[in-house]
């Protein structure tokens, strides 16, 4: 994404990988002040599918998991993303199955129009699958 003379454009659109989204059903501070100050800046928050799986715990309180997805849009890993993850990885090289879940994410948040904010606990292994193309904050 290139700054414009006034700086890097604002986000249009955030992505939340598993630790963001959990920490936002957690009622954590940061990611549910997160989740309402793009409520009401008119910003997309957005999540994998496969993020959801990760994310999901038995000790997950029901009400914070349904109250959170209401204000996340859940993007499914088709076919296609999938298709554009393997790319990422073949480009990065990262291995092993634990990459699988951040490279659906990216290929999904490379795919947008939108400026992109990727919210992450994994911002070298997203940084690496993204380059430059979107805005990346470790959480």
């Amino acid at each position: 994404m290139a700054p414009s003379s006034q700086g890097p454009r604002p986000a249009a659109l955030e992505l939340f990988d598993s630790e963001g989204l959990s920490q936002a059903v957690r009622g954590e501070r940061r990611m549910g002040a997160r989740l309402k100050d793009a409520e009401r800046a008119g910003v997309r928050v957005m999540t994998t599918s496969m993020t959801l799986v990760e994310a999901y715990h038995g000790r997950v309180r029901q009400a914070a998991w349904q109250w959170t997805l209401s204000r996340i849009h859940v993007e499914p890993v088709t076919e296609q993303v999938a298709g554009a993850a393997i790319g990422l990885l073949r480009e990065a090289d990262p291995h092993g199955h634990g990459y699988a879940i951040d490279a659906a994410l990216a290929a999904i948040a490379l795919h947008q129009r939108e400026p992109v904010t990727v919210f992450t606990s994994d911002e070298e292994d997203m940084r690496r699958l993204c380059g430059d193309r979107v805005v990346v904050v470790k959480i």
